[in-house]
């Protein structure tokens, strides 16, 4: 196998995380891979306009012309899915779900465009499987950008224990259970406040359950919900504040916001499922307990399944953050740990390992039929 020349394709601009890991996953292939990474937008342009500018110009300079000779490995993430025109000698989809089953159109479409999938995470994985795609998979987990994060300095302690989410806002993330869970754990007076970071979307109802907890308990203890888009510094002084983040999903195909706590040595409260317990253990992370349950997201199909938190356990965790200081300092250290494992070289090599197998797969005899109907007899 020649050199890998490889062409990402899908997301790059704005802060939700299709795009950021589109970016991260570019500067950390042209970090170990400089000269031999091109990205591709699928929208044009525009999209450029929102990429932010301390990674703007490093992806820019990532538009050039590949060089003439090396393997093409095309890598598209990008939601709806898309299938890139222009093939490479690979073509890998680099692949995020959050719940158990993916729909039978997705899972064709991947069968049909791609030479295999890269997944970000075991449960990803799982899923696949378990939705019946026929081509490899391939668990690569992710390099994301913790620069920033990782030198954090913590605010001044104010006396008050602020409680961070970051999220969409979608039913799956779990800001109903966040709520019923804070309601239940402190009021008016405790030396406590919730921060919701989120933005406006048609699946984000977080305003309107808010409402509904503030009309239904008047001593609710305080909480501030953010919906405006902030800068990356913004976003790190809202960080730099926090207690504890408090993750409280129904699924995760990684968890972004989960691993940038743990970057910053803030302690996590999160679910027990999702993809994020590739990196999310007892020794780093408080772990709320959860049941799978009927999904009810926008995307479910018949049969999946999604984790429900327990707010019981939610509250009782929150509650322990004011008492228990030095065991949280203790998680939050293993933690930091944990994340700095996710290296551009470590993230580099298994994809190389993923594009070496795809060709001697391809280069192999076919010495098995196509897979076919399964057909099942029983003498009853």
């Amino acid at each position: 196998m020649s050199d890998p020349i490889y062409r990402i394709i899908g997301h790059l601009g704005g802060s939700y995380s299709l795009a950021s890991v589109n970016r991260d996953l570019a500067l950390a292939m042209g970090q170990e891979r400089p000269g031999r990474v091109q990205v591709e937008t699928v929208s044009g342009w525009r999209e450029w306009r929102h990429v932010p500018r301390a990674q703007f110009w490093p992806l820019l300079r990532m538009r050039r012309t590949l060089p003439r000779r090396g393997t093409v490995v095309t890598i598209s993430q990008h939601y709806p899915l898309h299938v890139p025109e222009q093939r490479g000698e690979v073509n890998f989809a680099l692949f995020f779900w959050e719940e158990s089953l993916i729909p039978r159109e997705t899972i064709a479409r991947l069968d049909a465009g791609f030479d295999g999938v890269l997944a970000p995470t075991r449960f990803v994985a799982d899923a696949l499987i378990r939705s019946g795609l026929r081509v490899p998979v391939h668990v690569i987990g992710m390099a994301p950008d913790f620069s920033g994060f990782a030198e954090l300095r913590r605010a001044t302690p104010d006396g008050v224990a602020r409680f961070l989410h970051v999220s969409s806002g979608f039913p799956r993330k779990g800001i109903d259970v966040l709520l019923r869970a804070y309601a239940t754990a402190f009021r008016a007076g405790d030396p406590v406040e919730l921060v919701i970071k989120t933005f406006p979307n048609p699946h984000n109802h977080t305003s309107d359950i808010l409402a509904r907890w503030r009309d239904a308990l008047p001593d609710l203890a305080p909480i501030r919900l953010i919906e405006a888009d902030l800068s990356p510094t913004a976003m790190r002084d809202l960080y730099s504040r926090a207690d504890a983040m408090v993750l409280p999903s129904r699924g995760e195909g990684f968890n972004l916001p989960a691993a940038e706590a743990m970057a910053a040595g803030i302690p996590l409260i999160v679910s027990e499922i999702g993809g994020h317990a590739d990196f999310c253990t007892d020794d780093t992370a408080r772990l709320i307990r959860c049941q799978l349950a009927p999904s009810r997201s926008h995307l479910a199909v018949a049969g999946s399944m999604w984790a429900e938190p327990d707010p019981d356990d939610l509250a009782l965790a929150m509650r322990e953050v004011l008492a228990c200081g030095p065991a949280l300092s203790a998680r939050a250290t293993q933690a930091r740990a944990a994340v700095a494992q996710m290296t551009p070289a470590l993230l580099v090599g298994r994809i190389e390992a993923a594009v070496a197998a795809t060709i001697r797969l391809s280069a192999a005899p076919d010495c098995c039929p196509p897979m076919g109907a399964v057909e099942v007899c029983q003498s009853w």
